[in-house]
């Protein structure tokens, strides 16, 4: 999941991938939808004590413990995660 300057009032910046998807996929409009973040927060409630972290930030699911780590490889630093 990322969060990036909103694109409007009605968005948040949240951006939630599973993390399987390619390019091609994520490039396809009939493959993305638009939920509030109380809809993703009620799917997975890990999410939530994330949600009021300030653009720009990015966190991943470890694949063996399940928990979110901060997202190496982006054009933000740690410090900016807040």
């Amino acid at each position: 999941m990322y969060r990036e300057s909103p694109d409007n009032e009605q968005d948040s910046g949240w951006r939630f991938f599973s993390g399987d998807e390619d390019q091609t996929y994520a490039d396809d409009p009939d493959n993305i939808g638009l939920y509030s973040v109380g809809t993703i927060a009620e799917i997975d409630p890990s999410v939530i004590p994330f949600l009021n972290t300030e653009p720009p930030c990015a966190f991943e699911r470890d694949r063996v413990d399940q928990s979110f780590r901060a997202s190496e490889g982006y054009d933000f630093t740690p410090e900016e995660l807040g």
